[in-house]
């Protein structure tokens, strides 16, 4: 279990108290299309809960960012249907906060779920593109979109440069300027 933890950049997490079973995350700063809908008021992701309170200290940061990494790895379909099937027994949700990636993000997930049959998963996602290269089987070799938009043609310098501008620290390893909170609200009258 404990390189299957390491190979997934951390594991898997039970710490939502609000899911029924265990979870994995990324980044919300990284979603693709989520990312777009945050500016969006009345949309799904406009207040979005994973761009705020605990998913802002750095080791939830530093998790994100290690299990984003470790989804290249050759041996994380593996060491997930590893983990998955140790610590859970009923449902797991994939991306309590992110989103899939790519279209080989997407395979890697339905390969885990076809490794754990037992499990009913959960997959929310705001990537229609993804699901739909997916479904229509518009993959090359080596699972990556035959046809490419924007995002998925995009180097690697590219998007850690657009991930910069729109204000993502995760690639400098950066801390919020201040932990402090400036809310001013009315609390009512003072309880005696």
């Amino acid at each position: 279990l404990k390189k299957a933890k390491e190979i997934t950049g951390g594991g898997i997490s039970n710490k939502n108290k609000k899911m029924p079973g265990y979870t994995y995350g990324l980044s919300a700063k990284l979603c693709k299309t989520g990312g777009k809908l945050q500016q969006v008021p009345g949309s799904v992701c406009f207040d979005c809960y994973a761009m705020k309170a605990n998913y802002f200290y750095p080791s939830v940061k530093t998790g994100h960012a290690r299990r984003l990494a470790s989804i290249d790895s050759p041996a994380w379909v593996p060491a997930m249907i590893q983990l998955i099937k140790h610590y859970e027994k009923n449902y797991f949700r994939w991306h309590d906060s992110g989103d899939i990636q790519t279209v080989e993000h997407l395979s890697k997930i339905c390969a885990v779920a076809a490794g754990t049959p037992h499990i009913q998963h959960w997959l929310p996602t705001r990537e229609a593109k993804i699901l739909k290269d997916y479904k229509e089987g518009k993959l090359d070799d080596d699972g990556n979109p035959s046809e490419p938009n924007q995002h998925e043609n995009m180097s690697e310098d590219d998007a850690i440069m657009n991930a910069r501008k729109t204000g993502s620290d995760i690639f400098s390893g950066g801390e919020e300027k201040s932990k402090l909170w400036n809310l001013q609200w009315d609390r009512g009258a003072k309880r005696k």
